[in-house]
């Protein structure tokens, strides 16, 4: 019988002047920034210390807000099932400078009506229309 494994990752819309960062994968797919919850943290911690990583970034968390949540299964190898549990929060802030690590080849800057044509999970696509159904340009600058 196959292993039945499940995987928590926290991601993070970052929004900024009208434009929505992503990062490249390896496999040439476009993402969110964030990553996998580990053991014993919370949503919170773990976005932050992603953000740390991925970008180079401090963030202060506490006004974020969550957008999305979603799942889905998938098998990767004959000897698991995986089954993956996406939250998405959003968050603005002012980011100058970015430096990402070697977990990624690029990042970018999109207008949102550009990210539909990229290859990105539907559901990143989903959440990011979510987001913007919630009024982004109320540029109260909540502090992530």
């Amino acid at each position: 019988m196959k292993k039945q494994i499940q995987k928590v990752s926290i991601k993070a819309i970052i929004y900024q002047n009208g434009k929505i960062l992503l990062l490249k994968d390896r496999l040439g797919k476009w993402e969110l920034p964030g990553g996998r919850l580990e053991f014993g943290e919370n949503p919170q911690q773990a976005l932050k210390r992603e953000l740390q990583e991925e970008l180079n970034i401090k963030a202060n968390l506490k006004e974020c807000d969550l957008v999305d949540v979603w799942s889905f299964v998938s098998t990767l190898s004959q000897k698991a099932d995986y089954h993956y549990l996406i939250v998405i929060y959003a968050c603005h802030f002012d980011i100058s400078k970015i430096s990402i690590s070697q977990e990624h080849t690029a990042y970018k800057w999109f207008v949102p009506k550009e990210i539909e044509n990229l290859p990105i999970l539907s559901n990143y696509i989903n959440s990011i229309k979510t987001f913007l159904k919630q009024d982004p340009l109320d540029e109260k600058q909540s502090k992530c």
